[in-house]
């Protein structure tokens, strides 16, 4: 096979053909997740896979020279590195679910049209299956080779060049990807933490259920209510208490279905913005909140809505450090340094030396509502963000 020939037909399958056929693998492996039984059929193409190329190798006309020879299946990985490296340099490093803005860089990787579908948006699988898949292509080919007995070639020492920047990459990025899984939080497996989804809610704190958790008043409050119930709602950390209160105030008729009520009357929209949206689009006609952000005021505003507030309780907003941080009191002051950027490690504040990080929660929720006002005007620095889904953590 001559030179150009082999490398038109071997890049074409490096970068397009054996990527397509490991996606669909790939695919049948995250089914076997739900369906054990599947898990077979996700194996058994990659073997075919594998042993298709090592017959390639064992069999075909080879060049002579390493880079003539083993190019095609170093290239995908060399410019994967690259792109990773300069993704990192444009997006701070966060390859986390939640680095929507800058992940279309990834439609340089060889096979990013491929793996996309497969991996639903957990970006940083696309950089790793990419390198992970060629090196299967690699060692699969190389076997085949050494059993022709023509694994030697000449002029290896270019060879090595090119797997010594491959490495020097690589070894990059790996510093990088370790820094990068420093600076967010993870789920700490000792400390599960407590289910808060909407199926577990209504379970827990059902108003009109009978092995509900909620409290009741020692004494009937005066105001009863036993039809055209004013629909509440509000955010998770509230909702004992305004469920609390529709068990206490809604009077339930023995006609009445206590799941078809509890409908009409109760919401979990679970997050302060979305409790929010829900008065604003009338499917609640009582949130219990932190007062809203300027931008919903704003947005209420554009819709014609003008808030009415009622306070009904105080809370204490309570800023928490690592259990092993000797710091034990901040003032505001220091606090609001601390999340303009203005003070970065921990002695300046009297604490052992070591970089602040100072995580916020997304923008409209109560608490970093709260938070702006503590701010006091002083602009806050970028959000450091978690690297999981949780009901209240799948933002800054």
């Amino acid at each position: 096979m001559d030179l150009k020939k082999y490398w038109t037909s071997t890049s074409l399958a490096t970068f397009i053909s054996w990527p397509i056929y490991l996606n669909g693998s790939l695919i049948l492996l995250r089914m076997a997740t739900a369906n054990p039984w599947v898990l077979p059929l996700g194996i058994f193409p990659l073997l075919v896979l594998g042993h298709v190329i090592y017959k390639f190798g064992k069999d075909t006309v080879l060049p002579d020279t390493f880079l003539s020879r083993y190019g095609p299946f170093l290239a995908p990985i060399l410019c994967t590195l690259v792109v990773w490296l300069f993704m990192a340099s444009v997006n701070g490093g966060d390859f986390s679910k939640h680095s929507y803005g800058n992940f279309g860089l990834l439609v340089f990787l060889p096979s990013f049209a491929f793996y996309f579908w497969a991996i639903s948006r957990t970006y940083w699988f696309l950089p790793a299956l990419t390198i992970a898949g060629s090196l299967f292509f690699i060692v699969c080919f190389a076997v085949g080779t050494w059993r022709s007995k023509r694994l030697a070639t000449r002029e290896n020492k270019k060879g090595l060049y090119a797997l010594g920047l491959i490495l020097i990459l690589a070894s990059v990025a790996t510093v990088q990807g370790y820094t990068q899984y420093r600076s967010v939080l993870h789920p700490d497996p000792n400390y599960p933490e407590p289910s808060n989804d909407a199926y577990s809610l209504r379970r827990d704190y059902g108003p009109f259920d009978g092995n509900s958790k909620l409290v009741s008043p020692k004494k009937p409050p005066s105001l009863q209510i036993d039809q055209d119930y004013p629909k509440l709602d509000g955010a998770v950390a509230l909702i004992p208490i305004y469920a609390a209160a529709a068990k206490a105030i809604y009077r339930v008729g023995e006609a009445q279905d206590s799941e078809n009520l509890r409908k009409k009357a109760v919401g979990f929209s679970e997050t302060t913005p979305a409790a929010y949206k829900a008065l604003l689009d009338g499917r609640a006609e009582i949130i219990f909140t932190l007062a809203p952000s300027d931008e919903q005021v704003k947005e209420a505003a554009e819709k014609g809505v003008a808030y009415t507030l009622t306070p009904i309780a105080r809370e204490a907003f309570v800023l928490l450090v690592n259990e092993q941080n000797p710091v034990t009191n901040l003032s505001a002051a220091q606090i609001r340094d601390i999340y303009s950027g203005k003070i970065k490690d921990w002695r300046e504040v009297g604490g052992a030396p070591g970089k602040i990080m100072a995580f916020q929660r997304n923008a409209g929720s109560g608490s970093q509502t709260a938070m702006l006002r503590v701010m006091d005007g002083t602009s806050m620095r970028e959000p450091l963000k978690a690297e999981y889904h949780e009901s209240m953590g799948n933002h800054p």
